[in-house]
């Protein structure tokens, strides 16, 4: 009998103590495998001498006597081996993120960089990214430079698309309150958050335009949805005005991005002013030259009916352009199996467009979601998987060729790059 309670009481000690061992554990399993044993022995051998120094006092009082000691040490070791190993047993399935816990801060995350990829393909710069932590996406800083990465807010509501400003001192993001939608501005050297503008309208997906201003899409009650721009010294919100045979494109234009270089505005748009579906292309607006000029020679629209909302296939989203004189962005392709059945992804595609030459290319086709392709050098792009919780680098001449440049990361799936 006194056999059969030590031997519980040390089986439960076991469990405890090795809720915490079996975390470190799985985590060093990710590194490699003789850190992972290395650890493994040494944390062990520091439980077993503290349950040896239980032993040795109940001893001291003849509890129980020298071979019931041994054994019972014996027992508690082997048990702790089982609990151990039945614990990591599903390690790929239940691997750590570092945005489970709420009062994450700033730390060093090697284990979800992968520094030899960094030095190896010369990638230098920050993310900015919505990230989930305690089920809500918040703002994240990720730098390749120190391994380090901070949870910027952490207010309890939903904070998205977030961008640099231009000097990279500041992030502009979208914040989503009960009531609506708004911009806010966060300041990374005073660590300071402020709401630049707010209504009762919702505003979305903000970009850094020209030196002191923003441009975002505004969605009224009423009415088409518009791009705005925001001048950051006056604090004023104007429509923007993008003139083309007497309509404005501005109206009905969503997912801008803007070339700095070239004075350029990229944006979607399916022109469907009279409320009748029309195939979605991006265009692009030279504000220097007052021209405009459709980029992608999309001519479908698929309509599909659901819940009574027209959904148009296929659909552009998450452009981006580069220093080396490429567009990139995704096209979602939607079907519809029977008549008022719930709407599916059939696929998505990552595409890199010469702006020069016009060649269109497809670097990517997932059935899973894919977001925000940026071209972080000449020959690699950056690629967001969400629901594989990565972010990897493509090799642009070998787009089979790919590495996972950050993982275990809750990415949404929205986010910036800065040199």
């Amino acid at each position: 009998m006194e056999f059969i309670s030590f031997f519980l009481l040390f089986f439960l000690i076991g469990c405890f103590s090795l809720k915490t061992l079996s975390n470190l554990l799985s985590a060093c399993l990710i590194r490699s495998s003789k850190s992972s044993l290395i650890i493994f022995i040494v944390a062990k051998f520091d439980i077993m001498l503290w349950l040896e120094m239980i032993i040795t006092n109940l001893d001291g009082d003849r509890m129980i006597g020298v071979q019931s000691k041994k054994f019972t040490l014996l027992i508690a070791f082997l048990s702790l081996l089982i609990v151990s190993f039945a614990s990591c047993e599903k390690k790929s399935e239940d691997l750590p993120s570092i945005f489970s816990n709420p009062s994450f801060g700033n730390v060093q995350s090697d284990i979800f960089f992968k520094k030899n990829l960094l030095k190896k393909f010369e990638i230098k710069g920050r993310i900015v990214a919505s990230v989930y932590s305690d089920g809500k996406p918040q703002i994240a800083i990720l730098n390749t430079k120190d391994s380090s990465i901070k949870l910027l807010t952490k207010n309890g509501i939903w904070n998205r698309t977030p961008v640099f400003s231009g000097d990279g001192n500041n992030i502009y993001f979208s914040s989503y309150s009960t009531k609506s939608s708004v911009i806010k501005e966060f300041d990374l050297i005073k660590g300071k958050e402020t709401t630049l503008v707010a209504g009762s309208e919702d505003r979305y997906d903000p970009i850094k335009f020209r030196e002191n201003k923003i441009i975002y899409n505004v969605f009224p009650k009423k009415g088409n949805f518009y791009l705005a721009v925001f001048d950051l010294k006056t604090r004023k919100e104007d429509k923007l005005s993008i003139e083309w045979n007497g309509k404005n494109l501005a109206e009905r234009a969503a997912e801008p991005c803007y070339d700095n270089n070239n004075d350029t505005i990229y944006f979607v748009t399916d022109l469907a002013y009279d409320g009748k579906p029309k195939p979605i292309n991006i265009w692009a607006y030279n504000f220097k030259t007052s021209t405009a000029r459709q980029i992608t020679k999309n001519a479908t629209a698929t309509v599909i009916i659901y819940q009574g909302k027209k959904i148009v296939s296929p659909q552009f989203f998450d452009i981006s352009v580069s220093e080396y004189g490429y567009l990139l962005y995704c096209i979602r392709y939607i079907t519809q199996e029977t008549e008022g059945g719930v709407p599916t992804v059939s696929k998505i595609e990552a595409h890199l467009m010469n702006l020069k030459t016009g060649e269109d290319r497809i670097f990517a086709v997932e059935k899973n979601s894919i977001r925000q392709p940026i071209q972080v050098n000449r020959n690699y792009v950056l690629l967001a998987y969400p629901e594989l919780r990565e972010i990897l680098l493509i090799n642009l001449k070998k787009p089979h060729e790919r590495n996972i440049f950050i993982s275990l990361i809750d990415i949404v799936g929205d986010y910036d790059f800065a040199q």
